[in-house]
């Protein structure tokens, strides 16, 4: 199963569910409403909710390397989501392409294609 088609499961809306009640609807990240269920990491499993944290949009955009500017410096956690923002904006010039069998991630060296 394509990655997209596992998003709109019956399963994933469950497990989605149950991390905004454990999260309390809130983001992991700044304390905000939480609306979007982030991956810490796939190779756990797609649908393994101790690799899941409710973010905002925000947050979740930090991934695509959007730096935080919304998160205040006192924020133990700014100067690491930083760090997150820049490697994404380095990878951004990389194609990933995640093989959801298991076999991790693959970067191919040329630039992604739009």
């Amino acid at each position: 199963m394509h990655e997209k088609s596992l998003y709109k499961t019956t399963k994933w809306q469950r497990v989605r569910e149950r991390v905004y009640e454990r999260d309390h609807g809130l983001c992991q990240l700044c304390g905000r409403p939480g609306i979007d269920t982030h991956h810490l990491r796939y190779d756990q499993g797609f649908y393994n909710e101790e690799w899941l944290i409710l973010v905002c949009r925000r947050c979740h955009d930090i991934w695509q390397g959007v730096y935080p500017n919304h998160i205040d410096d006192e924020n133990d956690l700014k100067p690491v989501l930083n760090r997150i923002a820049e490697i994404s904006r380095a990878l951004d010039g990389l194609e990933c392409i995640y093989d959801f069998s298991g076999g991790g991630h693959k970067w191919n060296a040329h630039p992604k294609t739009l």
